[in-house]
């Protein structure tokens, strides 16, 4: 089985590896009653908020350049005091988690009708929000699948978080369905000289058990469906090129 899609190529180049699909993110909540108690659900809302805020500024730390100043701003997207108010003001007719979900979606529908570059914000908007949401259900948030072996990564979008610190040596390319040239994934992509596809549209629904990809030729992106020991590599190693980026065909 093989497929193939079209995005836009923001940094071209070629490599042939196994692929790995991005776990689902967090899922929505499910709406509860107002909390009895709701300024104990404000206090675990601050300190959700706080606590992810103080991860991601951690995480910038151990990064240098556009990855450290994309973390350092969803770091403060995180903490965002009118996000954070507006959750807890919802807290006399919801729970907690169905506040922040609600209130994020909200911010992120207002950033997109401004389009251009704040369109391009979305993404961290959602991900700051799945992040705060599994600080209060007290699970880990999604993040890049391990792998003993190089491989390009398929998701949706990545978040800043994500993009920023992963490891250019096991992930060796990316392919996400969404997103745009000005988006983080983008900017972080060509910050680590990745090859990457982005808005390749349903790239993601390829079944998931023995894939190889090969990205390339801005905004191409072949899958192929392989056995669990053919993977190749074109000789000397992927193939990185330029940065600039380009509307891509399918040939």
């Amino acid at each position: 089985m093989s497929a193939e899609y079209t995005g836009i190529g923001v940094v071209p180049g070629r490599v042939v590896a196994p692929a790995k699909i991005m776990p689902p993110p967090i899922a929505a909540p499910a709406e509860r009653p107002a909390p009895q108690d709701a300024q104990s659900e404000a206090t675990r809302i601050r300190e959700a908020s706080a606590a992810v805020h103080a991860e991601l500024l951690e995480r910038a730390e151990a990064v240098t350049g556009d990855a450290r100043d994309v973390l350092k701003t969803t770091a403060q997207m995180a903490k965002d005091p009118a996000i954070v108010k507006a959750a807890i003001k919802r807290l006399d007719r919801t729970d907690a988690e169905t506040a922040v979900w609600t209130v994020a979606g909200e911010t992120a529908v207002q950033l997109e009708k401004l389009g251009g570059y704040m369109a391009q914000r979305v993404t961290d908007v959602f991900d700051v929000r799945a992040r705060i949401v599994a600080r209060l259900r007290g699970v880990p948030a999604p993040g890049i699948p391990h792998s003993a072996e190089p491989f390009v990564l398929i998701a949706t979008d990545l978040a800043p978080a994500d993009t920023a610190t992963l490891d250019p040596e096991t992930v060796i390319a990316l392919v996400c369905a969404e997103g745009g040239p000005q988006s983080h994934t983008a900017i972080l992509a060509r910050s680590l000289g990745l090859p990457a596809v982005v808005a390749a549209g349903v790239c993601w629904r390829f079944p998931k058990t023995h894939r190889s990809t090969s990205t390339g030729r801005a905004g191409y992106c072949g899958l192929s469906r392989v056995g669990p020991r053919t993977t190749s590599s074109p000789p000397g190693g992927p193939v990185r090129a330029g940065s600039s980026p380009s509307q891509g065909r399918a040939c």
